[in-house]
């Protein structure tokens, strides 16, 4: 085992997702701390740490779930499986694996979605195009397969102006009056988007964006603003969602960005100055999600028992300190 620190790894094609525990116990100067939490056990840095790294960009970053909100992550993925086991999967139109494809030697063995989303619109329609005219033993199948590929990058280019089914059909109307000669493409775009109920709201491979459950949302946190690179300092978000209905229902999203830490101040950055560095995407199946944080809560909750006694000692101690202190002050 390379990293036994580690609850959790998952790998993606090129991603690679983990999670890790770090958990250091409060000693006697946190418990003196006016401003600390009674019996929390844990120093105010303590959290699940989620890193991912993508070994085709050669690069990655991390993000940190504080440990005092891992219960509400814990409650908040209950409800979403709760969801999830009665919601209906809707199949994937696009996860048909090419064979072939014509002028793209490469792209044999990837799904339809996959070389919508590498090769783009344009070449996509032109791949369809020859397939759907091939004609010979295996027009049929070929004429199936051009037909899957049209609608997938039609769905991509949706997907890509974050376009509703329903704004399409707006727009269409819009253009309908104006005389725009864009109504064709909307009018297309709009139906193919109706033949496929996954992609029908909110154009994703994740499902309906509007059934979307916030499992975990942190925006603009900045770790560390002592520490600064040419003028700046780390900031990230991460956010963790779930969407009942898809075959891969928690997205875990890292965003990770720098900016001018704020003078004077322990947090924050300063107006203007954020710039974005890296993103990362990851979708887990159900099981997945689940083990990391129930391996989160139980190794947690194992650390609390086997440093109890320590921890409570020190916790009496302080407590009899700090009541003798006030009751002399008074």
């Amino acid at each position: 085992m390379e990293y036994p620190l580690n609850i959790a790894a998952f790998g993606r094609h090129d991603q690679y997702l983990s999670a890790a525990l770090n958990l250091v116990l409060q000693d006697q100067e946190d418990m003196q701390d006016e401003k600390a939490m009674p019996l929390s056990y844990f120093k105010k840095f303590s959290c699940l740490k989620i890193n991912i790294s993508d070994s085709k960009k050669n690069t990655g970053g991390d993000g940190n779930i504080e440990l005092v909100k891992l219960d509400d992550v814990y409650m908040r993925t209950q409800v979403a499986m709760q969801k999830i086991a009665t919601a209906k999967v809707l199949e994937d139109p696009f996860a048909q694996t090419l064979g072939y494809v014509p002028g793209h030697v490469d792209c044999k063995g990837l799904s339809i979605a996959a070389l919508a989303d590498k090769l783009g619109f344009a070449e996509c329609m032109s791949i369809s195009n020859q397939l759907m005219t091939s004609g010979g033993k295996y027009e049929a199948r070929n004429k199936a397969t051009g037909t899957l590929i049209k609608h997938a990058a039609y769905v991509k280019a949706m997907q890509d102006a974050n376009l509703l089914q329903a704004d399409l059909w707006q727009m269409y109307n819009q253009a309908i009056a104006n005389g725009n000669q864009n109504a064709r493409f909307l009018q297309d775009a709009a139906q193919i988007m109706d033949r496929h109920p996954k992609y029908r709201n909110g154009i994703s491979s994740q499902g309906n964006k509007a059934e979307a459950i916030d499992i975990y949302r942190a925006e603009m946190k900045t770790p560390n603003v002592s520490k600064v690179k040419d003028g700046y300092t780390k900031v990230y978000s991460l956010v963790i969602t779930a969407i009942p209905g898809a075959t891969t229902p928690f997205k875990v999203k890292l965003v990770i960005g720098r900016g001018k830490p704020m003078e004077d101040r322990s947090i924050g950055i300063q107006p203007n100055t954020y710039e974005p560095v890296d993103s990362f995407e990851v979708n887990l199946a159900s099981w997945e999600w689940v083990n990391i944080i129930s391996s989160a809560i139980t190794t947690r909750n194992a650390y609390i028992t086997c440093h109890v006694d320590q921890y409570m000692n020190i916790a009496h101690q302080c407590d009899q300190e700090n009541r003798k202190r006030s009751f002399t002050a008074a």
